[in-house]
């Protein structure tokens, strides 16, 4: 899956940008692709890590108001059933990793409807065949 998602949210792209422009329009075209690219990532880890940490504390308070955010957050997921156990019990874990489970689901859903908003990029582009005939690769070669 994520070789699907990187060859066509990445490369796919760039090969467009080389396809549809000509001459020096095809390093502006890359190198607007690769800004945006690094900048959207840039972005969307800061709001992921928002929404994930907003929605934690949101479930934690509705479904363990004893426990301390602050407590689980500190501790991190990979200690956390030990930490949980140790401090507040073994009978809260559940309830602890559900609320987990759901931050983690909004992050992935933030991903999905992200993905999805990408066809429009992709309605706009123009199509073109990227392979060339034999004849435009040799008049191409003999130009150059």
């Amino acid at each position: 899956m994520f070789g699907i998602g990187t060859g066509s949210g990445l490369q796919v792209p760039l090969t467009a940008v080389q396809t549809v422009l000509k001459g020096a329009d095809i390093s502006l075209g890359t190198s607007v692709i690769i800004l945006s690219q690094t900048i959207s990532g840039t972005i969307f880890l800061s709001v992921g890590q928002n929404l994930f940490h907003n929605k934690l504390i949101e479930e934690l308070a509705i479904k363990v108001p004893q426990v301390d955010p602050k407590f689980v957050v500190a501790n991190g997921v990979s200690g956390l059933t030990a930490a949980i156990t140790r401090v507040y019990g073994s009978d809260l874990v559940d309830s602890v990793l559900e609320a987990y489970n759901s931050a983690l689901q909004m992050c992935f859903m933030l991903c999905i409807i992200m993905s999805c908003l990408t066809v429009f990029g992709a309605v706009g582009l123009e199509w073109r065949n990227v392979r060339q005939d034999k004849e435009e690769v040799k008049s191409a070669a003999a130009e150059a």
